[in-house]
């Protein structure tokens, strides 16, 4: 099971049962190997899961985890769709990632108009 070696069940149960926050914090433990074995590969898969399902603040996460390949290799144009998911949803912190990323041409060609 993708949630072998963590230390709190509860999570691990809940996240299997389709729980975003919990597929978020499965994410975050596995990410920082606090309360589950480091693992980025696992972090990345339950960040994606609750990014998926439209959890903001996984959705941020992953964008992150592309920007700086954790769990993955570097991908701007996925740390962009990711970003873009979470500033739809008025996460201003992703909002002005994407107006970075925008006016810097990372992840997509250069447009001073959307940044």
């Amino acid at each position: 099971s993708a949630c072998n070696g963590s230390r709190t069940p509860w999570h691990a149960e809940r996240a299997l049962n389709g729980d975003l926050v919990a597929q978020h914090i499965l994410g975050m433990m596995f990410s920082q190997g606090n309360g589950a074995p480091k693992d980025e590969d696992k972090a990345l898969q339950w960040t994606l899961l609750a990014a998926e399902g439209g959890l903001v603040n996984a959705q941020f996460s992953a964008g992150t985890m592309y920007f700086e390949g954790r769990g993955t290799a570097v991908n701007e144009t996925r740390a962009l769709y990711w970003y873009a998911q979470a500033a739809m949803q008025g996460d201003a912190s992703a909002q002005m990632i994407l107006a970075r990323m925008y006016s810097g041409g990372v992840g997509v060609p250069r447009d001073q108009a959307k940044a």
